[in-house]
């Protein structure tokens, strides 16, 4: 009996992944508000590292998103709560580690007089 329970279970590791990426699409897209909102604060700020600065300031703007996703996903596999709502957070952080210095880019004084 014990080695029938072994082979169901097998079988179901993956179940809930078909639908991750709507929720990872969906992650990214609630998350884009806080992260206007953020990089527009830290554009004016004077970052000592911005690479970091601007990898949790992506993240934080993700996370925001996976947690109002929460309410809406209907799903609770664990695999799809990895792949279509913690991976988003982790994409958007390191895309926004690579482009810091242009997300982060202060405006010039010629600018900022308007």
């Amino acid at each position: 009996m014990f080695d029938q329970e072994v082979a169901v279970r097998a079988d179901h590791g993956l179940a809930g992944i078909s639908h991750w990426y709507v929720c990872f699409i969906r992650v990214i897209a609630i998350g884009l508000v806080p992260a206007i909102a953020l990089v527009g604060m830290l554009r004016r700020a004077a970052p000592l590292r911005p690479g970091w600065t601007a990898a949790l300031a992506m993240a934080a703007a993700a996370a925001a998103g996976a947690f109002a996703i929460q309410f809406i996903c209907p799903l609770d596999d664990a695999a799809h709560a990895l792949f279509g709502h913690f991976a988003p957070v982790i994409f958007v952080a390191v895309l926004g580690a690579v482009a810091a210095h242009s997300i982060l880019a202060t405006p010039s004084p010629a600018r900022s007089r308007r």
